[in-house]
């Protein structure tokens, strides 16, 4: 299998349970010899404290950068982008977390700019000017990957696995739910929003999408 899993809590080493049990998935996928990747959010200094204290870093270390325009007549943001391939075999393609932020309207405006770009793209198939660069990053990466597998737990990602640009790859898209409120469809979709990564529904039903459900318990980490 080739497995394409994208994270949204922020920090290469998130102590969040979400992350870590899509983190532990992908270590045992790459354990059994799949090619796995991840995209995630690394905060200043860890990818350079990783690779100082790692003795077996991957050669395949690059460095890129993400453009960003802004929705306004202020000049765009670039976001750095660094690809490796970690000691435990998970391919890491992780965004300056700060970056990424300053082009919401930084740390604080972040979460609410994201939320409202997010919520208008799941529901017209556009947005603003940002938002619509990551998403052509994010489809762009998942192109040059061609995963037989996909994986997310937030409605942005599903959506834009979702587009006509990646029509031509054969792959299972699976979203991994740690909250009820995450569900794109049922009593809870769209929920709280301190829980829900979008403020609206995505839809779409089950086989429109294609979407395997994982319930995860958000304590023992197990299926339920």
């Amino acid at each position: 299998m080739r497995v394409f899993l994208i994270q949204t809590a922020k920090g290469l080493f998130s102590s969040s349970g979400g992350y870590k049990a899509n983190h532990a998935l992908l270590r045992y996928l790459a354990s059994r010899g799949h090619c796995v990747r991840q995209l995630c959010y690394s905060y200043r200094g860890e990818l350079e404290s990783y690779m100082d204290r790692s003795d077996e870093v991957d050669t395949r270390f690059r460095m890129g950068v993400l453009h960003m325009r802004s929705d306004s007549d202020k000049p765009g943001q670039d976001v750095q982008v660094h690809e490796l391939c970690m000691e435990d075999g998970v391919e890491t393609l992780a965004l300056d977390s700060e970056g990424f932020d300053a082009a919401f309207g930084g740390k604080v405006e972040s979460p609410n700019q994201l939320a409202r770009m997010s919520a208008e793209y799941i529901e017209n198939g556009t947005s603003s000017a940002p938002l619509m660069d990551f998403i052509s990053f994010l489809q762009e990466e998942i192109r040059h990957f061609s995963p037989t597998h996909i994986i997310s737990n937030d409605g942005l990602s599903m959506k834009a696995s979702l587009a006509p640009e990646l029509a031509h790859l054969t792959m299972s898209r699976i979203a991994v739910v740690h909250t009820a409120e995450q569900l794109p469809f049922g009593p809870f979709a769209g929920g709280l929003s301190r829980l829900s990564s979008s403020l609206c529904r995505i839809g779409l039903s089950n086989s429109e999408a294609d979407i395997e459900s994982w319930l995860m318990n958000m304590r023992t980490g197990s299926k339920i």
